[in-house]
């Protein structure tokens, strides 16, 4: 096989939902497991880096399990065109694995006590469609919380900044802090595979009944789920339903549900 390993393609969220699949498929057979797509070895460094089930290097001769899953072919897509996805109802979710270092836990430390926010998405059409509106109004309300950002591109912190210079690092954070608060994506994907506590905001462009985990709050109003590449008024207007009130509810709630356990 050629090997194309990666470090930040397309989609992390959806190479940590990968690793959940690697567990099915390394318990049920006892081998590991090769992401490949065409002769290609998919392999994000990021995201795998220490996971025992997954095969970074796979060697001629030795015997693994071949998984077709990559850029172009997840399991929860069911297609799509030029305009759309159309996403696939049948599709399980699990939570995936991340196996931090004891270094890297330790370098995180600084997010310890902290509810992290992600306030921004991808500058795409279609990841806009996952902007929540109304952060400046939440966090007038939340003054009392201790709210905090993780930053790694040009754009600004709105609350208390922790500067992060690649995602593993972010991991690191994301393992320490008490909980997070943010769109679906890479790190509601993260949070799930950490046992993180977690708040996601969903609008219309996917739904949480495919990509929701029933441990975390999903914050939803039940717009249908259109999969539109290219920023949708019918996506933003979903999100826009979610109200700052309904997220500081949320925060409460979990911190109920953290007592508890």
């Amino acid at each position: 096989m050629a090997r194309y390993h990666q470090e930040g393609v397309m989609g992390i969220g959806d190479e940590i939902m990968a690793t959940a699949e690697a567990r099915y498929f390394n318990e049920l057979y006892g081998k590991k497991v090769v992401f490949s797509l065409n002769g290609q070895v998919f392999y994000n460094e990021a995201v795998m880096k220490n996971n025992p089930r997954i095969e970074k290097e796979p060697r001629q001769g030795d015997k693994y399990v071949v998984i077709a899953n990559g850029p172009g072919c997840r399991p929860y897509i069911a297609g799509g065109d030029s305009k759309r996805w159309y996403w696939n109802t049948d599709f399980q979710l699990e939570p995936g694995e991340i196996f931090l270092t004891p270094d890297e836990i330790e370098s995180g430390i600084e997010a310890k006590g902290k509810i992290l926010i992600e306030p921004y998405v991808k500058e795409t059409n279609w990841s806009k469609n996952k902007e929540w509106p109304h952060w400046g109004k939440f966090i007038e309300m939340a003054m009392n919380l201790p709210l905090a950002q993780m930053t790694y591109d040009h754009r600004p912190a709105l609350v208390k900044e922790i500067k992060t210079k690649t995602f593993r690092r972010a991991l690191g954070y994301l393992y320490n802090c008490d909980m997070i608060i943010t769109a679906d994506g890479a790190l509601h994907h993260a949070a799930a595979a950490l046992g993180v506590p977690c708040i996601t905001l969903w609008g219309g462009l996917i739904t949480p009944d495919i990509l929701g985990y029933d441990e975390q709050i999903n914050l939803w109003h039940g717009a249908k789920a259109c999969g539109s590449k290219y920023e949708c008024p019918h996506c933003k207007e979903a999100m826009a339903a979610i109200q700052p009130e309904e997220v500081i509810g949320a925060v409460h709630e979990m911190r109920r549900r953290c007592v508890v356990t």
